[in-house]
């Protein structure tokens, strides 16, 4: 498949991470509106474009949608109307195009207990479609830009909070995905 080029207007769409019109609702559990089950617009009408290189984040009270918005953006959610683009592929219509564009570091870890660090990274090298040639040389070059050598034989059980993070953000950025997301809350 050829990357797709979209357009708006005359102006094509180059950002790496294109949110258009994007709509979530969903009915609302229980509460009822005169016996009708009530709409809830979780997010509503909401439109940005985020170049190549740039780091962006949404801020906003709870219940604001944030949540809702990364996991549109994942696919974790489907979207009600409007569309995603990651790396020009719409997360509606060609949703494991735009996932091979994307990384993911979940606000908790999910690391598998009982592999090593560096086990974990080369399943993950594997899982993201690193050439077999090239596991070793990605999974050591990553090893050593998150500071985790010393770590590499310790079972991710074992590994502290913060070391526990790093792995995360190593696993999310093996294979140089083109759009990262990372949840963290304070």
């Amino acid at each position: 498949d050829a990357l797709p080029i979209y357009w708006t207007g005359a102006t094509p769409i180059t950002d790496k991470l294109v949110l258009t019109n994007l709509r979530k609702s969903f009915l609302a559990k229980g509460s009822t509106c005169g016996g009708k089950r009530k709409t809830v617009h979780a997010v509503r009408g909401l439109s940005v474009g985020v170049p190549g290189g740039e780091c962006f984040g949404l801020l906003g009270v709870n219940g604001a949608g944030k949540t809702t918005t990364m996991r549109m953006i994942t696919g974790d959610a489907e979207v009600s109307s409007g569309d995603v683009l990651v790396d020009g592929w719409s997360i509606r219509h060609r949703r494991d195009n735009a996932r091979r564009q994307l990384g993911y570091c979940p606000q908790f870890d999910a690391l598998p207990d009982k592999l090593t660090t560096e086990e974990t990274m080369y399943l993950y090298a594997r899982l993201r479609g690193v050439p077999s040639m090239q596991v070793k040389k990605v999974v050591d070059a990553m090893m050593q830009k998150m500071c985790l050598e010393a770590h590499k034989k310790t079972l991710c059980e074992c590994l502290s909070g913060g070391n526990k993070r790093k792995l995360s953000t190593a696993l999310s950025l093996i294979g140089q995905p083109d759009v990262v997301r990372s949840e963290e809350h304070t």
